[in-house]
């Protein structure tokens, strides 16, 4: 008994040495000098990542959003105390921005300047309080509104989508510049007299520039028909170039770009199945391995049972032969 008091068991010199480590760490973190920088971090840190500083974000981007597209009518620039009152409005929401700002700025620090999203929210309030006393500048404001897709997780995805197929965006550009050249040319070399001629009520062919631009407004099926009708009249095959034309730009290469960035889309889609599908893996994988320990603490458990009725039966049997 005398050695068991002198030397205790060897969870409870743990334990006593687990209490005297969080002493010393309580009296180091006691003496630890107050860290103003620190606090203030973790206080913007706080508020920046919170759900609910988003979403109050997000609805003032989308109020001042709003009051700018009202501030064109012309009860408001036509009446100097309303037009007053909606510059002052988008003032405080320029401030409330700026805080913002500073509270990201006071989170992430230096590193704000490498997230691309984080450096597009800067430059769009700086430039807002650079250029607010230029009247040339201030219809730029609406800008602003495009804050929303650095805030929306959605409109950022379909963002990146976009940006990730641009070098096959810009092949199908490429091609559909060559098309507008060769059909340009071709169609100024056919039809440059049509307008002198008194055939069409515009010069569409005279000159290449002409000659493009009526292209792409035909592209965008915009009076292809009365355009053809008029070209018809001296030349009756004039339908055959315009149609090709029409076919191979719009129900071809426009269908084309539609269907790289959708292909995008579907892409991260599939990104997104692909991550819940690993987490409800991981998830059930935790899961099992969870059972499997509770299954092998009960098995324990039953074993030191078994162990101690074997003892206990065992003291019986002992006492019974004693007497």
């Amino acid at each position: 008994m005398e050695t068991e008091a002198q030397n205790p068991p060897p969870h409870q010199i743990q334990s006593y040495d687990y209490v005297l480590q969080s002493n010393d760490e309580l009296e180091h973190s006691q003496k630890r000098p107050f860290d103003p920088l620190s606090r203030i971090h973790a206080l913007c840190g706080s508020l920046v990542q919170d759900s609910r500083f988003k979403n109050v974000v997000v609805s003032l981007i989308i109020a001042n959003s709003i009051c700018m597209g009202i501030a064109t009518f012309d009860f408001v620039t036509k009446n100097e105390l309303v037009l007053v009152f909606f510059d002052r409005l988008d003032t405080t929401f320029l401030v409330l921005f700026t805080i913002e700002l500073i509270l990201n700025f006071g989170f992430w620090g230096l590193a704000l300047f490498w997230d691309g999203w984080l450096l597009f929210d800067l430059a769009v309030v700086l430039s807002s309080w650079m250029f607010a006393s230029l009247s040339v500048f201030r219809a730029f404001r609406i800008l602003r509104a495009f804050r929303l897709i650095a805030k929306m997780k959605d409109l950022k995805e379909l963002v990146w989508a976009l940006l990730s197929v641009l070098p096959r965006i810009f092949a199908v550009g490429l091609l559909l510049l060559l098309l507008f050249y060769v059909f340009a040319v071709m169609f100024t070399s056919l039809f440059e007299d049509l307008y002198v001629e008194g055939y069409t009520d515009e010069d569409y062919f005279g000159r290449l520039d002409k000659t493009i631009f009526t292209l792409f407004q035909m592209m965008t099926l915009d009076s292809w028909s009365s355009l053809t009708k008029q070209m018809m009249q001296k030349h009756w095959w004039a339908w055959a170039p315009m149609i090709t034309f029409i076919i191979i730009s719009t129900f071809i290469v426009i269908n084309l770009i539609i269907a790289v960035i959708c292909e995008a889309v579907a892409a991260i889609q599939t990104q997104q199945v692909v991550k819940q599908v690993d987490t409800i893996k991981n998830t059930a994988t935790d899961k099992a391995d969870q059972n499997r320990i509770d299954v092998l603490r009960l098995e324990s458990q039953i074993k030191e049972m078994a162990e101690k009725i074997e003892l206990m039966s065992q003291e019986l049997l002992d006492r019974k032969k004693a007497e």
